[in-house]
C-alpha cells in the first residue's frame, strides 16, 4: 500500500471507544446534573453534549455529502458548517453556564413553564 502523505493511518477503534465512553458518561451525568444542578455538572454536560452532537453531525456530513456526488468544494463547506455550529453550540452552552442560571437549572425552568397553561389558568 502506497500512501501519498507521511501521516499515520487513523485508528477509528480508539475514537469509537471514546464515543461510547462519552455516551455512557452522558447516561450517568444527565440524571445527576438534573438532580444536583451545579456549575461542574453543567460544564461537563456542555462539553459532552457538544462532542456528541459534533460526532453525529460529522458522521452525517461524511456519509451523505460525498465528493463523488457534490464535487470537491461542498463537502468542505459542509464540514466548515459543522465546525461553526459546534463552536457556537459550545459557546452558547458555556455562556449559559457561566453568565446565567446554568444548563440544568435552565432545563428545569423550561420544564416548569411548559406545565403552565398559556392563558394563566390552573
Amino acid at each position: 500500500m502506497v500512501r501519498r502523505h507521511d501521516e499515520k493511518p487513523h485508528d477509528h477503534a480508539k475514537l469509537w471507544i471514546v464515543e461510547k465512553g462519552t455516551n455512557a458518561a452522558l447516561v450517568v451525568l444527565i440524571p445527576f446534573g438534573l438532580l444536583i444542578p451545579n456549575r461542574l455538572f453543567d460544564t461537563i454536560l456542555a462539553i459532552l453534549i457538544t462532542a456528541h452532537a459534533y460526532w453525529g453531525l460529522e458522521a452525517c456530513v461524511v456519509e451523505y455529502v460525498r465528493v463523488l456526488l457534490f464535487g470537491l468544494q461542498l463537502p468542505k463547506v459542509a464540514m466548515g458548517v459543522v465546525y461553526a455550529v459546534t463552536a457556537l453550540m459550545l459557546g452558547g452552552l458555556l455562556f449559559l453556564n457561566f453568565n446565567d442560571i446554568g444548563l440544568c437549572r435552565g432545563f428545569w425552568r423550561i420544564w416548569r413553564n411548559m406545565r403552565k397553561p398559556a392563558d394563566g389558568r390552573k
